[in-house]
């Protein structure tokens, strides 16, 4: 992620929210942003998830797995 201020005009908030745990105990969340810059974060560590093509591959997977789609997924 570039440093400084970041603009995300089109940012409503919209998210996927996986959240996991482990055999030992330990729980992890990860939150994938569907709009604006569009990151994903455990909380710890942050990245973009642009990629080619709409939506971007990361969130096109994790349609895919939950077995839905977003409002703004286009043709494809």
């Amino acid at each position: 992620m570039p440093a400084g201020p970041i603009n995300c005009p089109d940012d409503d908030g919209s998210e996927i929210v996986a959240l996991l745990t482990y055999p030992g105990g330990q729980r992890l969340t990860i939150r994938v942003d569907l709009t604006g810059c569009g990151t994903v974060t455990n909380g710890s560590v942050v990245r973009t998830t642009m990629g080619t093509g709409s939506p971007s591959p990361l969130i096109r997977t994790c349609e895919d797995a939950l077995g839905w789609t977003t409002a703004r997924r286009g043709p494809g």
